[in-house]
């Protein structure tokens, strides 16, 4: 059931997916976050893309929607959809000290017809 926000916590079926997903972030951010935090926003921005094109190439998009389909299923009502299969990877410095780098809770219902039975996915 979707609470009064239209938020839903879905489990991930099994660990695998994500554990591969944390393994490509995990190689192309370096443990030191002193180093992200003081690197130039340009900079950041292309590191950031890079492993949104490595988690691209990898179709994470299906991998994920298939971990929590059953959620999906019931949320749309449907058993079949469409996936838009772009992964965007939110990522966000933590102190900064520039502009406010995260893009906040949004919605796609402004990017066409029938938008309002889209579902976003996060997965953090």
């Amino acid at each position: 059931m979707l609470s009064a926000s239209g938020v839903r916590f879905a489990r991930h079926q099994t660990p695998g997916t994500l554990r591969d997903l944390r393994r490509v972030v995990d190689a192309v951010f370096p443990e030191d976050e002193s180093r992200l935090i003081g690197m130039e926003i340009g900079a950041y921005r292309a590191l950031v893309l890079e492993a949104q094109t490595e988690l691209n190439a990898k179709d994470f998009v299906r991998r994920l929607c298939q971990e929590v389909r059953d959620d999906i299923v019931e949320v749309i009502g449907e058993d079949r959809f469409y996936i838009q299969t772009n992964l965007y990877l939110r990522a966000a410095r933590p102190e900064s000290g520039g502009s406010p780098e995260a893009i906040g809770w949004h919605r796609e219902t402004f990017y066409g017809p029938n938008m309002e039975r889209s579902v976003n996915i996060w997965t953090p």
